[in-house]
């Protein structure tokens, strides 16, 4: 990975180790927010979603790697399930309900454009998969010494974070 713009230390290999004996894979991704594909809003850029699919038996997201970077670093992260999730608090929940597949739009281009087909980036058997759990929040190095696990919460009520400003 350091052959193609990855920049890990030494310190960084025990953790790589450790997801290595765990028989887990890699995925690197550059991001040039200045390319195709990005919308300006405000001051902040957004970039089409990474979305990867894999089986496994459980939700993770591998938090020890940004860790090391040794500040604080901004998540956002969607749980598409059968039912709403909980990641033990560590990042603050601010939306969940059910998905519906109708009028969701893909951004292409910086255009928003209604979608030729219900939920144009689920696949088949996602489909089933109906209740959409949004975590968002920032976390300090400290916060990410263990991985990020979603479990499912204790119920399915709907939630939406509300910011009022005077």
């Amino acid at each position: 990975m350091n052959n193609h713009g990855s920049r890990f230390q030494p310190s960084d290999r025990p953790i790589l180790e450790d997801y290595i004996r765990q028989g887990w894979f890699f995925v690197v991704a550059k991001v040039a927010a200045e390319k195709e594909g990005t919308r300006q809003v405000a001051h902040r850029r957004f970039v089409a979603p990474l979305i990867i699919r894999f089986p496994s038996n459980r939700a993770v997201y591998p938090m020890r790697p940004t860790g090391t970077l040794g500040h604080k670093i901004p998540f956002s992260i969607y749980v598409l399930g059968r039912g709403k999730m909980d990641c033990n608090n560590l990042l603050p929940l601010t939306f969940a309900g059910e998905y519906k597949t109708e009028g969701w739009k893909k951004f292409t281009n910086s255009e928003d454009r209604p979608s030729d087909k219900p939920a144009p980036y689920l696949l088949d058997w996602e489909i089933g998969l109906h209740y959409l759990t949004k975590f968002k929040g920032y976390l300090a190095p400290e916060q990410m010494q263990k991985d990020l696990s979603f479990v499912e919460a204790n119920d399915n009520k709907p939630f939406r974070e509300k910011h009022i400003q005077w």
